[in-house]
């Protein structure tokens, strides 16, 4: 059995769902490294649109996707921090 985490953040417009899960990343000599996998989408509420205003949204939503990725940045930082005791060591994992 995996662990895993299903959150969900409410803005203005928009909602992001992100995922937080255990995972394995094969390395090149057959082992298997843990990681912890994060993976978020967001999602815009077009149902009250009318349809006239149902393009403009998904062209403003498309045009904005930095803004979505800055959220998203921010969030996970945000969950890893509050993860790490304030006098830990960060192990990290070099990939070629």
């Amino acid at each position: 059995m995996k662990a895993g985490l299903n959150l969900v953040f409410d803005y203005e417009d928009k909602q992001l769902s992100l995922s937080i899960n255990e995972a394995g990343l094969k390395l090149p000599d057959s082992a298997q490294a843990p990681i912890v996998l994060f993976s978020g989408n967001f999602n815009y509420d077009l149902s009250a649109l009318e349809l006239e205003q149902v393009l403009p949204k998904l062209n403003s939503a498309i045009t904005n996707w930095q803004q979505d990725l800055d959220i998203y940045t921010e969030v996970v930082g945000k969950l890893q921090q509050e993860r790490e005791p304030k006098n830990s060591k960060k192990r990290e994992l070099a990939v070629a």
